[in-house]
């Protein structure tokens, strides 16, 4: 009998162990369930504190950085005009001299071969007479 009554004792205690274990992770879940329902709070406070910060008027610092940028991009822009300018100039006087230089190779050869025409006219009359 008293073999009984410590299962039915011990029985018991599993019970109250683990009704105590459901009750903490209910306990859990809820204070989960808190914090999730006061996030979607936070990140609007968060993201509203973001964007009136950013929503500041340009300060005088600010603008006179806005326009040392503009300056140094027209300053950029107009560097590389001219550098492209430059390259387009080179490459047109380097057209040029190549094409020169194809006429003078075309009057040598054609001067070579009137010599050359010349020189056969003189060896022809010379073994006729």
């Amino acid at each position: 009998m008293k073999y009984a009554f410590d299962l039915i004792k011990s029985n018991k205690n599993i019970h109250m162990l683990q009704l105590n274990r459901i009750n903490d992770k209910i306990h859990f879940f809820l204070k989960k369930n808190v914090m999730l329902k006061r996030t979607p709070i936070i990140a609007v406070l968060i993201i509203s504190l973001f964007l009136s910060s950013c929503a500041e008027k340009e300060g005088p610092a600010e603008k006179a950085g806005k326009k040392v940028d503009e300056t140094f991009q027209n300053v950029k822009d107009k560097s590389k005009d001219l550098g492209d300018d430059l390259s387009d100039k080179v490459d047109d006087i380097k057209d040029n001299a190549k094409d020169k230089m194809d006429d003078l190779k075309d009057d040598a050869e054609d001067k070579i071969d009137d010599l050359k025409e010349d020189a056969e006219e003189l060896v022809e009359d010379l073994d006729d007479n």
